[in-house]
């Protein structure tokens, strides 16, 4: 088993995702001319306030005293009154949507579906909880390290819940849609949240002096899942003025992290159930172990330097303790074979396959705000306006006819002035539709 005097508390450094942008959106100044009824024009209302609300909530930072379910319900809320477009097919595509791309090439992409507002909303509001998560995680000392460490794990595998919810929406959404929200890309981000997780599971299993070999299967999970983010993003990387490098340069140094205290642990393990060899492949698990934690600190410094900069003291303590952990395991190991065993092993032990105990929280999606009931006819005029009128025969300039109505009354009188037919031409008629 591994003495451990006093269980480290580890100073984890979480990746903090660049949060996604979006042009402000007034429904009922875009939509307002087109709708009938107080009702629906308070919908509308409703809906820009909502927005505006969730998105000042999510791109204000969030820190350690912000309160989670306050943006959950904020989220909620939104979702609600947006989700009433999607379920009428028209209405979900008379819209602009824009939104800024974290790690793709384009800058933004703009597209006209109620979908992709939701698809993005629901990728934001995970960024900001893995924010959150990287906000929480400065902040634990060994005084805090329990409270901490479970509010932390709980929040991630939320994070990774609504990650899920976004695969299941984005197949939903048609067209050409930004990298970050491919099915590829959406699985390796929520490995990556999972692994975050897991450290924090690793962290605890240490501290309660749970088995090395437990520990170890842990930790290889955890590397595999940094692995699968950074040869996930390596086609992207390179893409000239592709923004991956920071996050590749992460998943980089948790890999080689992870994959050295995969060593360390399973060192423990050889070194008393190998009689014959044990001792000798323990003291090589360690220096390999070692060797890793260098290429860690290497592939750290290059991370804090990419845009935007992070501070390497951040990271640096992480290393540091997970260094004297391994440190510790090396010195114990070379002291016992020098002494008694006298090994001399070149090769290295297996390393045990990874588990993944954590698995994500279940996101509940929103159901359809009550106030679109009976309120879809009122929205009508948004197709109708500027509809295009089938001719029986087309002009011999190749012209259709497009009635157009006045929304203008005359100042005396309540009747509406009498509209001269328009003519357009054909190929342009699709710009009177909205």
């Amino acid at each position: 088993m591994m003495t451990t005097e006093e269980p480290p508390v580890i100073p984890h450094h979480f990746f903090s995702p660049v949060l996604k942008q979006t042009t402000p959106i007034n429904f009922l100044k875009v939509l307002g001319r087109g709708v009938q009824g107080e009702d629906a024009r308070n919908l509308l209302g409703l809906l820009t306030s909502a927005r505006t609300s969730l998105l000042t909530y999510i791109h204000s930072p969030p820190l350690h005293n912000s309160s989670y379910d306050d943006m959950l319900q904020s989220c909620s809320t939104y979702l609600s009154l947006l989700l009433g477009f999607i379920a009428e097919p028209q209405l979900r595509k008379v819209m602009d949507f824009s939104w800024t791309n974290i790690i793709g090439l384009e800058k933004k992409t703009k597209m006209k579906d109620t979908q992709f507002d939701l698809c993005s909303i629901l990728l934001s509001c995970a960024n900001w909880m893995v924010s959150r998560a990287s906000s929480v995680a400065c902040k634990i000392k060994d005084s805090n390290a329990e409270e901490l460490h479970k509010e932390l794990y709980h929040l991630l595998l939320r994070a990774g819940g609504v990650v899920i919810e976004v695969e299941e929406q984005v197949k939903e959404l048609k067209g050409q849609k930004p990298i970050e929200l491919s099915p590829e890309i959406l699985s390796v981000y929520k490995d990556m949240i999972l692994a975050m997780a897991q450290e924090i599971s690793i962290n605890r299993a240490q501290i309660k002096g749970n088995k090395p070999s437990l520990i170890a299967k842990l930790c290889m999970d955890v590397h595999n899942k940094y692995s699968a983010l950074y040869y996930g993003l390596n086609v992207l990387s390179k893409s000239k003025g592709s923004r991956v490098f920071k996050v590749r340069s992460y998943a980089k140094y948790k890999m080689y992290e992870y994959q050295a205290l995969t060593y360390n642990y399973t060192a423990i393990i050889v070194s008393e159930t190998d009689s014959e060899n044990g001792a000798g492949l323990a003291v090589a698990a360690c220096k390999k172990a070692l060797e890793l934690i260098s290429l860690a600190d290497q592939s750290a410094e290059s991370y804090t330097n990419f845009e935007p900069e992070t501070d390497i003291n951040l990271v640096r303590k992480e290393l540091s303790t997970v260094r004297k952990i391994i440190q510790k395991t090396h010195n114990m190991k070379k002291m016992e074979n020098d002494h008694i065993h006298y090994q001399k092993v070149d090769s290295l032990p297996d390393l045990p396959k990874g588990i993944q105990l954590c698995k994500p929280s279940k996101f509940d999606m929103a159901q359809v705000d009550g106030s679109w009931e009976g309120l879809y006819e009122s929205f009508q005029g948004v197709f109708t306006k500027g509809k295009v009128v089938k001719n029986e025969k087309e002009n011999e300039e190749g012209f259709d006819v497009v009635e157009k109505e006045d929304e203008k009354e005359k100042e005396t009188g309540n009747q509406k002035k009498n509209t001269p037919k328009k003519t357009v031409r054909k190929e342009d008629s699709n710009c009177t539709i909205l």
